[in-house]
């Protein structure tokens, strides 16, 4: 009788064995760890079964085990293989970019304040922004790159952008003497323990930009300013003699008998009085007044720091200058201007616009005047 029973529990102890395999190939599959009821069931069954039962169950025990370590050791490979291919991207992408990267780790003292910050990487652009070798970088702090000042600036502002998580985006003109640039975009974002910043050289676009800027100011012909450039420099120098007290004359002035020299010697040759015109208002007023070609034949000048005694003494000076220019033989005619003058009056609330208008009406007083001397 008792042989029966421990022969069956010997079979029961077998099968469960079996099952126990099977259903750890299938738990296997779907990912789940059954090592700790493996072996809990088979101490259960250890008990009452024979040792060849135990070696099955202890077999089955093993299995599940190296099941679970290869599982281990693939997920640890693709993982491995995940941060190369990461690694390999990332380099792909900085290597190649034609901005400037730069990934800082913060630098904290002991109270976990940040007080530096130490250059992780960088790519080639960098360090052809820096001027030098991507060796002599790498682990270099900013306040051994840059100077006191600089270096303080950017450890305060990237220490903000770390801790708030707020990115910093600018375009700042480049101050730097470290950096081989005139002008850059500079970009920086928290990363964990510390900032990326990306840089780009646009000093060209700045350049591009600028001189845009000042032909939409500028008049083809002459050089001078235009309307457009008037009116914007010389509403800024009435804003500084409000605030400073300084007296402000405009004149206003045309080219006596434009209309004949179009007529009589061509366009071109009118085009040629024109520009003898604005050489001559260049060469007579100071480079901080303000000259412009209105349109057709007529010509402006703002001076800051004039009163009526220095308008009259600048008159005779064109004058003379005109007088040196007619003197030359050849041309057929003489360059003649009438000028009005006007005077910037603080007591009144006067604009660009007012000026103008009383230096036009004190223009055609002065073609009157000539006139009148003529007949």
């Amino acid at each position: 009788m008792l042989r029966r029973v421990s022969f069956r529990i010997i079979l029961l102890a077998v099968a469960l064995s079996v099952a126990l395999a099977a259903f750890a190939l299938l738990a296997h599959a779907a990912g789940v760890d059954l090592v700790a009821g493996v072996v809990d069931a088979s101490r259960l069954a250890a008990d009452h079964v024979a040792p060849a039962a135990v070696i099955t169950v202890g077999g089955s025990v093993l299995a599940m085990r190296n099941v679970t370590m290869s599982r281990q050791l693939r997920e640890q490979r693709d993982d491995r293989q995940s941060d190369r291919a990461r690694e390999h991207r990332y380099r792909a992408a900085s290597e190649g970019s034609a901005d400037a990267f730069f990934l800082l780790e913060a630098v904290r003292g002991p109270d976990g304040a940040i007080v530096d910050f130490a250059l992780a990487d960088v790519n080639p652009r960098g360090s052809e922004l820096l001027g030098r070798v991507r060796t002599g970088l790498v682990g270099a702090h900013l306040t051994q790159l840059l100077s006191a000042h600089r270096s303080a600036a950017l450890i305060a502002r990237y220490g903000h952008v770390l801790e708030s998580g707020e990115s910093l985006v600018e375009e700042p003109r480049a101050d730097l003497a470290e950096l081989e640039a005139t002008w850059v975009w500079h970009q920086a974002v928290a990363v964990e323990g510390g900032v990326a910043v990306t840089t780009r050289d646009i000093g060209e676009r700045k350049r591009e930009e600028v001189a845009l800027r000042l032909a939409a100011l500028t008049d083809d012909l002459t050089g001078l300013k235009n309307r457009r450039g008037f009116i914007a420099l010389g509403d800024h120098q009435l804003k500084v003699a409000r605030r400073t007290g300084c007296d402000v004359l405009v004149l206003y002035a045309d080219l006596d008998g434009f209309k004949r020299i179009n007529d009589t010697f061509g366009h071109a040759e009118g085009d040629r009085a024109l520009r003898e015109i604005a050489d001559v208002l260049r060469n007579t007023f100071r480079d901080t007044d303000v000259i412009a070609r209105l349109g057709g034949d007529e010509f402006t000048v703002l001076l800051v720091g004039g009163d009526p005694s220095t308008a009259e003494t600048v008159i005779e000076r064109v004058r003379a200058a005109l007088d040196a220019r007619n003197a030359v033989p050849g041309r057929g005619y003489a360059l003649s201007l009438s000028i009005g003058v006007a005077r910037f009056d603080r007591d009144r609330a006067m604009s660009l616009d007012d000026l103008l208008s009383a230096a036009d009406m004190a223009l055609y007083a002065s073609k009157r005047r000539k006139k009148q001397q003529a007949a």
